[in-house]
Order: structure tokens, then sequence, then C-alpha cells
């Protein structure tokens, strides 16, 4: 079972909502489902807990007259397991990937070790500024996993038909009332594509995934850090730390 969560995790972290389908329901064959088992069984198995829960996208890089570092990919909770992971997988397919933590210790482990081109600390208050000066050109893809005062801050710098990945709203869980959005104008001037997307999306890509994430996590070019809470008794604080952002990469309990 370890096993195939880790594989479905991986393709998932992997499944490109550049299609971005209308609907439609798709299924595993049992083929599929041997090719999954039969790649994760090289991995390690430990990194079954980060991508399980990276739920994101690989191909944020979409084709483009343009080469691809010509164009800006912001991506938020850059240092988190979500984001840590798709900024990566963008920097392999040949994208600039800029990315946005809580802390200077994080942003230096987003650039220093998962090598994005430049990471912005949100909790210095000059995100604006600094958004400015990492993406001149403007936002082409913003990967957001936050929501809130950071996703309204990218929207001001998006660009002309750009696109938004919708993977979470972090900010917003430990909330009872939602915040929203406040700068919704630029979805209209911009005829920016919001599309969320969930871990069962784009099944029929899982195969082709494991081949190169598979390869990626084997060859080190997908690196990950894990934030191990020991024992179920601190199971609750954990969760709520991973909230506010205590965590760096994977938070997991280890149970023994």
């Amino acid at each position: 079972m370890k096993r195939i969560g880790l594989a479905f995790g991986l393709c998932a972290c992997w499944a490109c909502t550049t299609s971005l389908p209308v609907s439609g329901v798709y299924s595993v064959g049992k083929d599929a489902a041997s090719q999954c088992i039969k790649h994760c069984e090289s991995l390690d198995l430990r990194f079954a807990a980060l991508v399980i829960m990276a739920n994101s996208t690989g191909c944020i890089c979409e084709p483009r007259d343009e080469p691809p570092e010509a164009h800006a990919r912001v991506l938020s909770h850059a240092a988190g397991a979500v984001g840590g992971v798709v900024g990566q997988i963008a920097k392999i397919q040949g994208c600039r990937a800029i990315g946005i933590a809580g802390g200077a210790d994080k942003c230096r482990y987003a650039v220093e070790e998962l090598g994005y081109d430049a990471c912005i600390d949100y909790k210095a208050g000059r995100l604006d500024e600094e958004l400015r000066r990492a993406a001149p050109g403007g936002v082409d893809v913003y990967f957001d996993n936050v929501g809130g005062e950071i996703t309204d801050a990218v929207l001001l710098r998006m660009n002309p038909f750009s696109r938004i990945p919708l993977c979470g709203l972090i900010s917003e869980y430990q909330y009872p009332e939602p915040r929203g959005l406040r700068n919704v104008r630029s979805f209209l001037i911009n005829r920016i594509k919001l599309q969320g997307f969930l871990v069962s999306d784009n099944l029929h890509r899982w195969p082709a995934a494991l081949a190169d994430l598979g390869r990626w996590v084997s060859e080190g070019r997908i690196k990950y850090r894990e934030t191990v809470a020991e024992g179920l008794r601190n199971a609750p604080a954990a969760f709520i730390g991973m909230l506010s952002g205590k965590n760096l990469g994977k938070q997991v309990v280890k149970l023994r």
C-alpha cells in the first residue's frame, strides 16, 4: 500500500493542468497500476510522505514561441511540500521560478537547495516591491497554494492571458470566515484563467508521470525535507504548526 500511495502521489504531482479539462472522468487500468508500482519499488519510500500531498503540477511551462525562461512562474508556499516540488519541476523544465515563503531561512532554502531563481520573504513586508524586482516583466503563471493577501499581491503583477493553477488556500483554513480576494478586477482586465484541481485529475497521464518523476528522484534532481513530530500525541500541534508555516518541507508524524 505504501508503494501504491507513492505511485499515485508522484503521478498527481506531475499531472498537467494546462489542458484544463471542462469535464471528464478517467480511470487507471491494471497495466497502468502495475507500471506505477514497478517504478515506485526503486524509490525511497520516505518520499511518499511528501509526494502523496503534492497534488500539484509539473506542467507550468506552457509551450510558447519564446523560451520558457523568458516567462516568470511564481509559486507561493515555496518551501513547503507542494511548492518545493513544483518549483523544482519548473526548473527541470527550463522555467524561471520565483518563490514566496515566510522567513529568510525558508527563502534561503528555496534558492540554495531547491534551485529557485529568487524567493520573496512575505514576512519582510516588501512583497509588492520584491515582486516587481523579481518579475519586472510581470507574471505568466502563479501556482497558488495559499490564497489571501499574497494572492491579492500577485494578482496586481499578472500578465494578460496568464494562468493560475489553484492548489490550496492554506492562509484561510484555520479561520471560520474566508477572507476572499479583493483584486478580482485583474481577472477581467488581464483575462486571467483560474483553474482549481484535485489529486484525482488527469489520471490518464500518471504512467508517463512516473517515468519522469522516478528518474528525477533517483538522480537527485528533486530534493525534499521533512519536519518530524514524534508520537501521535504531538500530531495536533504539528498540524496547527503546519497551518501557521512552522514546518520546513513536509510535516510528518513519526508513530514508532
